[in-house]
């Protein structure tokens, strides 16, 4: 049900709700697949702790997944659709490239010491994705 709501509904799960651990060494060896389609999306080592809740990636397969700016935004518990310039900084959404269900939203530009450092200095993107989105594969 959670894959239901996550992929096709586009909601977002729990911070620290998955059943997909955030990392941890076995993990580092997996790689990450569309919980839908099982499309290859995340290589192993581009998986970094974000201390978010959820699992977070610095980069994608080439390929493997689209943006699209996400016009919603939930207010008091509703989802109201965003139009004109109200100012508001628009996410931008992850979406599966095969069978396009919703994986979460990138954040670009962020100022993260720990992201620079595992990632060895190649940027500051942050793939942040449900947890539910996504199975494991030992690679």
């Amino acid at each position: 049900m959670a894959q239901y709501r996550s992929l096709i509904l586009r909601q977002t799960e729990h911070p620290f709700s998955s059943s997909l651990p955030l990392l941890s060494d076995d993990q580092k060896s997996s790689s990450y697949a569309c919980a839908n389609c099982s499309s290859p999306l995340f290589l192993p080592n581009t998986k970094f702790a974000s201390g978010t809740g959820w699992p977070a990636f610095s980069s994608a397969i080439p390929g493997a997944i689209k943006t699209k700016t996400d016009w919603r935004l939930k207010e008091d518990g509703k989802w109201v659709v965003l139009g004109g310039s109200l100012g508001l900084k628009l996410r931008e959404e992850v979406v599966c490239g095969r069978c396009g269900g919703h994986l979460g939203h990138v954040f670009r530009g962020e100022k993260w010491a720990k992201v620079e450092e595992e990632v060895e200095g190649k940027g500051v993107t942050r793939y942040c994705v449900n947890g539910c989105s996504l199975v494991a594969r030992s690679t």
